[in-house]
């Protein structure tokens, strides 16, 4: 499947889409502090001009010799996939908040 670029659209034309449509990109964030809530991340991720579709908990993922769940949490955060680069930057998060790209487990 394709989907067209073009941003010119032709004068008196029926031809065009009904909605723009956006290319998601997911991402897991954890290890962030027990106090931080959906809105929080939200509002945060909003702070560095990145688009948020959704945001919600999830349980940490965690190394198998980790036992130390219970004080972290962790969210699946879907943004627009063109602020990527923007969520990305590694300056705009606090120190050991790990964003990787979400995987689903099969």
């Amino acid at each position: 499947m394709i989907a067209g670029t073009a941003t010119a659209s032709v004068s008196g034309s029926k031809v065009l889409a009904a909605k723009k449509i956006v290319k998601n990109a997911i991402y897991g964030i954890n290890n962030v502090n027990n106090n931080c809530s959906t809105e929080d991340l939200a509002a945060f991720v909003s702070t560095l001009n990145v688009h948020v579709i959704s945001c919600f908990d999830v349980q940490p993922r965690r190394r198998r010799n980790d036992d130390n769940g219970g004080d972290q949490k962790a969210f699946c955060l879907c943004i627009d996939a063109v602020d990527c680069s923007k969520l990305l930057d590694v300056a705009a998060w606090p120190e050991s908040v790990l964003i990787s790209e979400w995987y689903f487990k099969s």
